[in-house]
């Protein structure tokens, strides 16, 4: 009986997916060659609490980033996406790789603002995504048209925002 009950829960699936606790701190910090061979095989199939694998092995190694993308190892799409919402050192490391490799500089203004979540006003959140595309584009020349590209759409987005927001205050919503 009880040989029969260990045999039952081998074969039977977790019951709750592996969350890897500290496992992109520990990836970004395997040997270049790991990191190569992981981003060849495994980029676009795994992540880490919803971020892609693919920036804990190349978003702070340039020269691999630029490499990975040269041979064709890695997708520019797949960097592109993997950045969605990541207003981050990550971005500021790949956008200059990006655009060295043709990435249009409104395609990665559209990932990297295409995921936000936000508590209070959403007016309030639009403006510092603003402001980290202004602070950016003044530390990292290189991003300046992804900052152009992104701005107009977040300050037309913001407008709207505002509006809805006070015509929700009168309502007596907010």
């Amino acid at each position: 009986m009880a040989v029969r009950h260990l045999v039952r829960a081998r074969l039977r699936p977790p019951l709750l997916p592996a969350r890897p606790r500290g496992a992109a701190p520990i990836l970004s910090r395997l040997p270049r060659d790991a990191r190569k061979r992981i981003a060849a095989n495994h980029t676009t199939a795994f992540s880490i609490n919803g971020d892609p694998i693919l920036l804990s092995l190349i978003g702070h190694d340039p020269d691999l980033a630029s490499e990975l993308l040269e041979g064709g190892t890695v997708d520019r799409s797949d960097v592109v996406h993997a950045l969605a919402g990541h207003l981050d050192e990550y971005a500021i490391t790949l956008i200059p790789i990006l655009l060295e490799h043709e990435v249009s500089p409104n395609d990665i203004a559209i990932s990297l603002t295409s995921s936000r979540f936000w508590e209070g006003h959403e007016s309030d959140d639009l403006l510092r995504i603003i402001t980290w595309f202004n602070n950016a584009a003044s530390a990292h020349p290189a991003l300046q048209n992804v900052s152009r590209a992104a701005i107009p759409r977040l300050e037309s987005q913001r407008l709207a925002a505002l509006e809805k927001e006070e015509e929700e205050a009168v309502r007596g919503f907010l």
